[in-house]
Formats: C-alpha cells, sequence, structure tokens
C-alpha cells in the first residue's frame, strides 16, 4: 500500500509480464517437464531390463 495506483492509461498486463510469464516462466516449464519425462523413462527401461 505505500505504492500510488497505477495510471489509467496503464494497462493491468504489460507487456514486460507477459514475457516473463510466457517466455522464461515457459521454458522453465517445458525443461522440467523433459526432465522428468526422461528421467521417468530411462528408470523404467532399468527396471524392465532386469
Amino acid at each position: 500500500m505505500s505504492r500510488p495506483p497505477r495510471p489509467r492509461s496503464q494497462g493491468v498486463i504489460s507487456r514486460d509480464m507477459l514475457v516473463r510469464a510466457w517466455g522464461y516462466l515457459g521454458l522453465v516449464s517445458a525443461a522440467l517437464v523433459l526432465l522428468t519425462f526422461f528421467y521417468v523413462l530411462l528408470r523404467s527401461a532399468r527396471t524392465s531390463a532386469r
């Protein structure tokens, strides 16, 4: 509450927020999903080979 309200001309969602959300966080999420997928894939291949 220490900041003044945003100007009426400024939108609620900014370009910087979209770039961060879709670009950076999307890449991090995709990398984590792929790492988890390959970890499970390799782990199941080792288990079935025994």
